[in-house]
């Protein structure tokens, strides 16, 4: 995973400051409270990682100790004065941060206070706002959590309550009230780098200024490239503190199809969008505008309606040309609620490895920084395990890419895999590294709808316990509508309290997938009598094969079904007798024999679906063709057998 060109120290991490190279020669470091750059100043050189305040462990550790300024000699590197007389983490925000996050304020009569709720309240976070403002102390027992429902939100503060404008859910507020409450909370880390909740929040305000500048606002469509997490959630949570869209640039939408974007913006390290007016997200994000006057309080709408479009998601393309999905700040706050209560509480460590602007990323990254939990942003299972990772999510190709022969000596708590289907054998592997595995089963339009669970019991038999998502209605019907017996395969259709609304300028589409309030995502499946769901296939991945119909999902698995097949995918290549072809692309372990694997997946597949269902090419690869959700780019792969059916004539 790519580094940040924005690191600064995680001050939860004991003596650990971090030194980052900007493209223009800048270091910046910072003290252990919110956010305040307390040194800076010219260098060159690689990346340097030293003692809190230090370049070098001889230079004092904290910012309560150190009273001079100093050069490291090693990274010249300069260290400006700091206060010997710094309070606690936490406790107190020095001067020069005073007046910088402070909404607009109006004293009000006392109300009675209510408890703290986990949404719509923006998690009173706007105290942290009210004492910058006002100048005076953060004590972070001193707040309580007054009225701050949909119609209206306020504070406590200096024993007298103030009403802040009319705000809906939010998650770009609501993240930087959490922020406000455990500021020195790591909320990413990294081989080498780290952020605490406190530095991406105010990083976080940064870049809505300077994004409020280029003239973001309510109406606006924002569409984003970039390689660097710390730059896309930046741009993520100041479009909601915004009022704007959000979507991941791509070639469709440069060529002004599907969505009409109006401002662009891409991080220095990516290639030049071929997009009118883009705007290049640099180092000097990494502080509010030179023109914004000090001390004045920054004026960000939010979302008018609960029900505007924030997230704009695109289909994973496996039916064809890529749909987009509007989603609005309520519906994604809901899936985003439903990630973090898998997670397990604030003590959760996550790694996602998934493509940082894919939408299962998005969906699990926010889970996680509504909770208060920790994003690790690494593909190094060794640093998962000695930061406390808890739960690793990702397709089962990427799963297998990490960790190859990798065994670690202790297990990781969970699994949860998405994107492909997870076999018990695939589970019985996965599990000498998990304690669990969980099998995900979801949607960009509906969010996630069924989890089945896989564990190692004492006898070495592996067990499976599956539940529908609560909330989530799932039903097995056909073509009639009308609802299946158990073990009869059919039609799945969903509701779900977040689905979108539908598919953006495609009504079509819309119109087949959206049928009287249910969702129908093309899958065919099951529902055993134990109430397990089981999907076979999609009702496009039905293979006619000379009057034979078979389903590519389930040939995939009886691939898979073979000791040293990491993964598959089966599709058909026409022929001039007019009867396809039946291919598989193959992904084999380097330890196993590919001809002895390639006849056992034949004799696995004439078992199971006769002589029709034996792929006549099976062709290995090291990485298959995948979308970044991970899901079969059959499409991708009958090219590429074409192409080189061409070439060797």
């Amino acid at each position: 995973m790519s580094r940040s060109s924005f690191v600064m120290n995680t001050s939860s991490i004991p003596n650990q400051g971090i030194y980052r190279k900007f493209p223009a020669g800048l270091y910046i470091s910072t003290i252990t409270t919110f956010g305040a750059a307390e040194s800076c100043g010219l260098g060159s050189g690689r990346t340097k990682i030293r003692r809190t305040l230090g370049c070098a462990p001889t230079v004092a550790r904290s910012a309560a100790t150190t009273s001079a300024s100093a050069v490291s000699p090693a990274s010249n590197c300069l260290l400006s004065r700091a206060s010997t007389t710094a309070p606690p983490c936490g406790r107190h925000l020095p001067a020069p941060m005073a007046g910088f996050f402070a909404p607009s304020l109006t004293r009000q009569p006392h109300p009675a206070p209510v408890p703290q709720s986990r949404r719509g309240s923006l998690y009173c976070g706007f105290d942290l706002l009210a004492a910058l403002v006002l100048g005076g102390p953060l004590w972070t027992d001193s707040p309580r959590c007054a009225n701050a429902s949909r119609r209206g939100s306020g504070i406590w503060f200096g024993g007298e309550f103030w009403a802040m404008a009319d705000r809906q859910t939010n998650l770009g507020f609501e993240f930087l009230g959490l922020a406000r409450r455990q500021p020195d909370r790591p909320a990413i880390l990294g081989d080498g780098d780290g952020w605490s909740y406190g530095q991406l929040a105010r990083l976080v305000t940064s870049f809505a200024l300077h994004m409020q500048r280029q003239g973001v606002g309510k109406g606006s469509t924002v569409a984003v490239q970039t390689d660097d997490l710390v730059v896309h959630l930046g741009v993520l949570f100041g479009s909601a503190l915004l009022g704007s869209r959000w979507v991941a640039a791509s070639g469709q939408l440069v060529e002004g199809r599907g969505v009409a974007v109006t401002h662009w913006l891409q991080s220095a390290e990516k290639p030049p969008l071929p997009a009118p007016g883009r705007i290049v997200i640099d180092a000097s994000w990494a502080q509010p505008p030179p023109d914004f006057p000090a001390g004045a309080a920054p004026q960000f709408p939010g979302f008018a309606d609960p029900q505007a479009t924030w997230t704009i998601a695109t289909t994973s393309g496996t039916t064809g040309a890529a749909k987009f999905l509007g989603i609005s700040m309520e519906a994604m706050a809901a899936r985003v609620a439903t990630s973090g209560a898998d997670l397990g509480g604030p003590d959760a460590r996550l790694v996602c490895l998934f493509p940082i602007l894919a939408f299962p990323y998005i969906v699990r990254a926010l889970g996680a920084l509504h909770g208060g939990a920790t994003l690790v942003h690494s593909y190094n299972p060794m640093f998962w395990s000695q930061n406390g990772v808890t739960r690793v999510m990702g397709s089962p190709t990427q799963v297998w890419t990490v960790f190859g022969d990798v065994m670690l000596r202790r297990r990781l708590p969970v699994l949860h895999v998405g994107g492909g289907k997870t076999t018990r054998d695939n589970a019985r592997e996965l599990l000498e590294n998990f304690e669990e595995v969980v099998d995900a089963y979801g949607s960009r339009e509906a969010g996630q709808i069924f989890h089945t669970a896989f564990r190692r019991e004492a006898d070495g038999t592996i067990s499976a316990t599956g539940r529908a998502v609560p909330g989530t209605r799932v039903e097995i019907v056909g073509e009639d509508g009308k609802a299946l017996p158990a073990a009869t395969v059919g039609i799945v259709r969903v509701i779900s309290p977040n689905m979108a609304k539908g598919y953006i300028s495609n009504p079509e589409a819309e119109a087949r997938a959206f049928r009287d309030g249910w969702f129908y995502p093309g899958d065919l499946g099951r529902m055993t009598e134990e109430g397990q769901l089981e999907i076979v296939g999609r009702e496009n991945d039905q293979l006619n094969i000379g009057g034979v119909k078979l389903n590519a999902l389930e040939i995939d698995g009886a691939l898979m079904s073979v000791d040293g097949i990491r993964d598959a995918i089966s599709f058909t290549i026409p022929r001039e007798t007019g009867i396809p072809e039946l291919v598989a692309f193959v992904s084999v372990d380097p330890a196993k024999s590919r001809e002895a694997c390639y006849e056992e997946a034949r004799e696995a597949c004439r078992a199971r679906f006769g002589a029709q269902g034996v792929p006549r090419k099976i062709v290995h690869m090291a990485n298959l063709p995948r979308n970044a959700g991970g899901k079969p780019d059959r499409k991708a792969c009958a090219l590429m057998a074409l192409s080189e059916r061409r070439r060797t004539g």
